[in-house]
């Protein structure tokens, strides 16, 4: 399928040229035929419409996530849905790129890292210098979207609650095992 604004992608391949026209990385995108640039631009849209965003679509019916309205920008200032379009074209760019050159990164299975410090298993044991970080994105495109992302159990659907608002626990003082002072 070809590249359709609004329909698979956010903007134009023309749009993408001019974004890494004065870029690090023009050389890497202009290296690149326009057919695969295209593909990159669509595949990143695709996997960008699979994240849960913040904020409304601007239009109930419109075939992509973005604009959107109720989003801020990184001063707290209130987006228009055009520039949260744009946005949205900066973050598939940047996606794009990184898919264009290791497509295997929609494969990865350690893109969520790890927080294993270190395991034992009888006398083997093995430490790692630190907790690995991961991200389903390249930190770039993390910049651009990450604080359009909606997160923890709103991307699985569930929404945040609040209890105990009356100063009162619902918990006993002391554990199962009789013990309520301080370690």
């Amino acid at each position: 399928m070809a590249l359709v604004v609004g329909t698979n992608s956010y903007a134009s391949l023309a749009d993408a040229d001019a974004y890494f026209l004065d870029s690090i990385r023009a050389s890497m995108w202009v290296a690149y035929t326009a057919d695969m640039r295209s593909a990159g631009l669509v595949e990143a849209t695709r996997v960008l419409e699979r994240m849960k965003w913040k904020g409304e679509k601007e239009i109930s019916t419109q075939a992509l996530a973005f604009g959107r309205t109720g989003l801020t920008g990184t001063e707290g200032e209130a987006l228009t849905p055009a520039e949260t379009l744009i946005t949205a074209g900066e973050g598939q760019f940047e996606y794009a790129l990184a898919l264009l050159n290791d497509a295997s990164i929609l494969d990865s299975s350690d893109a969520t890292g790890s927080n294993i410090k270190s395991m034992k298993a009888g006398s083997a044991r093995m430490e790692f210098f630190r907790a690995t970080t991961g991200s389903r994105f390249p930190v770039i495109v993390m910049d651009i979207l990450g604080a359009f992302l909606q997160s923890g159990g709103s991307m699985l659907g569930l929404k945040p609650t609040v209890t105990g608002t009356c100063n009162e626990s619902g918990f006993e003082d002391r554990d199962a095992y009789g013990y309520n002072g301080a370690l």
